[in-house]
């Protein structure tokens, strides 16, 4: 087969529409693209799907999910199931039969087969091209890569808990799927491994829920300061109702799906002007997550919110061009922004949590054996890292103070008051019914 004036580029299969075609039983949906006389083709069968004289034109065909039965004219029979490929040239598939796999008619589905034909009907010749399409063809258990990114160092417990999930993914699933973990902003800043879940350049990440709320705003209400007690408050939210309606609603939005809850810590204020109320930080240049319920204390305040990347904060606090910064205390310490803030206040703004996101295209490919097992993994890698933090938490603040910060003690309501006043909840697109079932959580 010759192939020629292709263009390099992606196609996210989820927004090519499908069409439909009964077979003898069953039906198929085909989502096509074409690159000149050749079609490329995502097919999609419901199980007990069959079609006799399905076609006559040479193929190459990759089976991505479910069992696959084909006969050829000259009585030659094959099965294909995921990760096995199949050539044949003019002659033609005599009957195919699909007995395995579920339709997911949704985001980026769970497809039983990849097709390349020549339009024209010509006999395809079998070249080394081939056999990089093909793969690892042969393989009844193709081994799956995926990438697993974050933003916070390698020696913090969102890390190390992360490295263990993706070896426990892989002893749990035989090896069926290899996963590195990428740490300290190694594939981009927060916002760019968020949108990197529908881009398809990341699989998986442990991030903020607040970054989800720029594509689902309802779920940005947990992050209004105030609105949890402490860490347990938290992490009861994290298993009630509210969670899985606001989780549902942002997976309905974007096909990602949250499997786990982490708490990251209570957000405490550094700077090297100290402060124990809300008017004391008037004209306070501080950084910010670029999020706008992260911003509503510092400008509720009268403070200047500096949105700065991650991984650039502790240059800024070093040149002066922000002032202050907030954080965990874990996050403090592993970010070493002690060594450039001479004071910490225990302002406790936001009792913050992180999120287990999988990706859509990688989601909606697993069997519910495998999301079982994605699930319960990243749930268990999450509880370990939470007791790491809630234990180290308990220890910083005399650490801190045992390096020469001073340690301020503030005036919380003086805050909460400023943000309730300033920045209401309507203002910021949440709901008071949100906020009432969060502070509800048992």
């Amino acid at each position: 087969m010759q192939m020629s004036d292709i263009p390099f580029g992606t196609t996210d299969w989820s927004t090519v529409e499908a069409t439909e075609h009964p077979g003898t039983t069953g039906k198929a949906f085909w989502r096509t693209r074409q690159f000149g006389d050749i079609r490329v083709r995502l097919l999609e069968y419901t199980p007990g799907y069959l079609a006799d004289h399905w076609c006559v034109k040479g193929h190459i065909l990759f089976c991505l999910e479910g069992q696959l039965d084909t006969e050829l004219a000259d009585g030659r029979k094959f099965t294909l199931t995921a990760g096995i490929g199949l050539i044949y040239r003019l002659g033609g598939v005599r009957a195919l039969q699909v007995s395995g796999g579920e339709v997911d008619h949704g985001h980026a589905n769970p497809f039983a087969l990849m097709d390349f034909e020549r339009d024209a009907g010509k006999t395809l010749a079998c070249c080394a091209a081939v056999a990089s399409l093909l793969g690892t063809a042969g393989m009844a258990q193709a081994q799956t890569k995926l990438k697993w990114a974050h933003v916070y160092e390698t020696s913090e417990a969102y890390h190390t808990s992360s490295v263990w999930a993706a070896e426990e993914i892989k002893k749990r699933t035989a090896g069926r799927y290899e996963i590195q973990v990428f740490p300290a902003s190694t594939l981009g800043k927060e916002s760019d491994i968020n949108q990197g879940l529908q881009l398809g350049t990341v699989d998986i990440i442990i991030s903020g829920a607040s970054f989800a709320a720029r594509s689902f705003p309802r779920i940005g209400v947990a992050y209004y300061p105030y609105t949890f007690r402490d860490a347990d408050h938290l992490l009861k939210y994290a298993k009630s109702d509210v969670f899985k309606e606001l989780s549902d609603g942002y997976k309905a939005k974007t096909g990602i799906q949250t499997v786990a809850v982490t708490y990251y810590g209570a957000r405490h204020s550094t700077s090297n002007k100290p402060f124990k109320n809300c008017d004391d930080m008037k004209g306070l240049k501080m950084r910010v997550p670029d999020v706008p319920a992260y911003m509503a204390l510092p400008r509720a305040c009268g403070a200047n919110p500096t949105p700065i990347a991650f991984a650039e904060v502790y240059l800024a606090l070093q040149n002066g061009t922000v002032d202050a910064q907030e954080n965990p205390l874990p996050t403090i310490e592993a970010k070493k922004f002690y060594e450039v803030q001479k004071a910490i206040m225990l302002t406790g703004h936001i009792v913050d949590g992180l999120t287990t996101q999988i990706a859509p295209h990688v989601w909606n490919k697993l069997s519910d054996a495998e999301k079982k097992v994605f699930s319960d993994v990243t749930q268990e890698a999450a509880v370990r890292a939470t007791a790491k933090i809630k234990a180290r938490e308990a220890e910083l603040v005399d650490e801190f103070k045992k390096k020469g910060l001073q340690v301020v003690q503030v005036d919380r309501k003086s805050f909460q008051d400023a943000v309730l006043k300033n920045k209401p909840l309507d203002s910021m697109g949440f709901t008071k019914a949100d906020f009432d079932k969060i502070q509800a959580a048992k």
